[in-house]
């Protein structure tokens, strides 16, 4: 009986044991949660003055990360030639410091003139935002789910992957892939706006698509990254 009574208790201790393990082993495939203060910087102004930039970022010491912002078309302007010598010489500062960041990639007015004349379907809208330089100015994004940008966009998203998803600094990606003017989930949305959308068809369930497709083609350029979505 005595013997019986202590091979269920090493029984019950090996399972005890076991569950702990397997526990251990999930929380440590986790990522880490990103916390603490973060900011946005435009690649444009940080790689015009470095140093200056380096000495914004080093002179804050409650910044956890920054989120790097550039346009689409600030760095390709050619179809497959994308140039990310802004964007490397603004990491080469973050690695400096020792500074996480976050890739943002903003297509909508910053998509390249060359996908519109590739044949991409576009929307022309105006901007309404009193606050911008250029507000009441006509401008053109691309519609979401057409082919010919998806193409493109997609092209670019994998080769950002192959450049920055093997460095250690960068911690994250924001989901962008229908968006107006910045890195933000929204489109034109004016009457006039919501009108054209409605033309296209089943607007809804086609920007849907859309999001499914690019938070998958985000996770798989960077696997090892948080993908991020920016509200409004």
């Amino acid at each position: 009986m005595r013997q019986r009574k202590a091979s269920k208790t090493l029984r019950a201790c090996l399972c005890c044991l076991a569950i702990a393990a397997t526990d251990q082993v999930f929380a440590e495939q986790e990522p880490p949660k990103r916390t603490g203060l973060w900011v946005t910087q435009k690649i444009s102004e940080s790689a015009a003055n470095l140093a200056g930039f380096e000495a914004a970022i080093r002179g804050n010491p409650h910044l956890a990360g920054v989120c790097l912002t550039v346009g689409w078309k600030e760095i390709e302007t050619e179809p497959g030639k994308p140039d990310f010598s802004s964007i490397d010489k603004t990491v080469t500062v973050l690695h400096r410091i020792g500074m996480k960041y976050e890739l943002a990639l903003k297509p909508g007015v910053d998509t390249p003139a060359y996908v519109f004349r590739q044949g991409a379907q576009s929307l022309q809208t105006s901007i309404t935002n009193p606050h911008r330089a250029n507000f009441g100015e006509t401008v053109t994004i691309p519609v979401p789910w057409d082919p010919i940008y998806q193409r493109n966009f997609s092209r670019v998203i994998a080769q950002l992957g192959e450049r920055y998803a093997a460095d250690p600094l960068c911690v994250g990606v924001v989901l962008t892939c229908a968006n107006f003017m910045s890195k933000e989930m929204h489109l034109p949305k004016t009457p006039a706006d919501r009108a054209k959308w409605q033309e296209m068809g089943d607007y809804g369930t086609k920007l849907l698509d859309v999001y499914k497709k690019y938070t998958d083609e985000w996770a798989k350029a960077f696997p090892k990254q948080q993908i991020s979505l920016h509200l409004s």
